[in-house]
């Protein structure tokens, strides 16, 4: 009997003795996974501070970079456009011939310059900026144009024809012509097209309207800007 308490009293300080030793494992570890826990948190944010500051100056960087492409890029597009000839009409229409001058402001030669364009009188209702969405979509079916170089007053002969079909039913009535589109040009050993739209009224220089069929002499015609429409890409 004395043995079997003695075993029982003696298993009981062996296990009170291991869980204390348990215990006293418990706590020395606590710090340490904390320190541990403190020690990822920092590692992390450094790891995110450092990210942010890459991320920050390569940002910069293309900035920079965009903002060096830009300036040393060319820039085509229609600086006026003068009469060349007299509005005069026919049983088709109206009919003259007009010089659009075109200018680069960049710093390199702007390559395979096209222009596109359409002419309709203000008055049919038509939707300008949708008429010059439709003039400036690329054609690559067409030949490549001629370079305009930086500072260079590039001039070009076009043809403006007032349709007989979209004359209003009152030939009394003001026509209000327009012309809109816009100057396409390429980067020289880059790909991809560039573009200039352009939006400008036909108008007579003592500013009486323009209706059919009465010829105006090219003297007193005038091709006013509009920055309706205008953008660059």
């Amino acid at each position: 009997m004395r043995i079997r308490k003695f075993q029982s009293a003696h298993q009981e300080r062996a296990a009170k003795a291991d869980k204390q030793r348990r215990a006293g494992i418990e706590e020395r570890s606590h710090p340490i996974e904390r320190r541990r826990f403190y020690l990822d948190v920092v590692a992390i944010g450094v790891a995110a501070a450092a990210a942010i500051f890459l991320l920050m100056q390569q940002n910069t960087m293309q900035g920079q970079l965009d903002e060096m492409r830009a300036e040393q890029r060319p820039w085509v597009f229609v600086s006026s456009i003068t009469a060349a000839t007299d509005l005069t009409w026919d049983k088709d229409g109206g009919y003259m011939e007009f010089n659009i001058f075109l200018k680069n402001s960049g710093h390199i030669p702007g390559t395979e310059v096209q222009i596109h364009y359409t002419t309709f009188p203000a008055s049919l209702g038509v939707d300008p900026l949708e008429a010059q969405k439709a003039a400036c979509a690329y054609r690559p079916e067409e030949p490549p144009g001629d370079a305009v170089f930086p500072g260079e007053d590039a001039k070009r002969g076009k043809a403006l024809l007032l349709a007989r079909q979209n004359m209003p039913q009152n030939s009394s009535e003001a026509l209000r012509p327009v012309i809109v589109g816009c100057v396409s040009y390429r980067l020289p050993a880059v790909t991809g097209t560039h573009q200039t739209s352009f939006f400008f009224f036909l108008v007579r220089g003592d500013r009486q309207p323009i209706a059919a069929d009465i010829a105006v002499a090219k003297d007193h015609l005038d091709f006013l800007p509009s920055q309706y429409g205008r953008r660059a890409t």
